[in-house]
């Protein structure tokens, strides 16, 4: 998988038509199957959103691991590690990822033979987080992988 994909098809259907469908089915107006072809949505996906508990915000492609509590908890972690000179190699900020996932109990991909997060998730969840890299500090951790080259600072100083 490439490190930065980028959609090539055009999307189906649209957000708005997803949301009038969820609300037409929700308050009863039509049934799954009628609201899947008026709005042309595919019906396993309106069947999903119409069944979550919580209402989220409905969107296309996959759903992220960590919200953003649990990414602060994770760069809060990653920083006190570069603040301990602790050396964290890709393969452990993967390690830990996966660790991170199974300890509370997330619904993840990952691998659990060899119990370490895919790369492209690491490397996603960083570029998620900005105070992670990018600031002014005295404290690096570099982290290498084929394209990427990402400096982890510490935000103090």
């Amino acid at each position: 998988m490439p490190r930065h994909y980028e959609r090539k098809t055009t999307p189906r259907y649209e957000i708005e038509d997803l949301r009038r469908a969820i609300q037409d089915v929700r308050s009863k107006q039509l049934t799954l199957g009628k609201a899947a072809i008026k709005y042309s949505v595919p019906k396993t996906t309106l069947f999903k959103q119409v069944n979550q508990e919580v209402s989220k915000e409905p969107k296309k492609g996959r759903y992220s691991i960590f919200n953003k509590d649990q990414e602060d908890q994770l760069e809060r972690y990653i920083l006190d590690c570069c603040e301990s000179f602790y050396g964290t190699t890709p393969k452990s900020l993967r390690k830990i990822a996966f660790t991170f996932a199974e300890a509370n109990k997330l619904k993840h991909a990952f691998n659990k033979e060899s119990q370490l997060a895919m790369t492209d998730t690491i490397l996603s969840c960083l570029d998620i987080l900005p105070s992670v890299y990018g600031l002014q500090g005295s404290i690096h951790l570099k982290v290498y992988t084929a394209r990427v080259n990402i400096t982890i600072r510490s935000e103090n100083e």
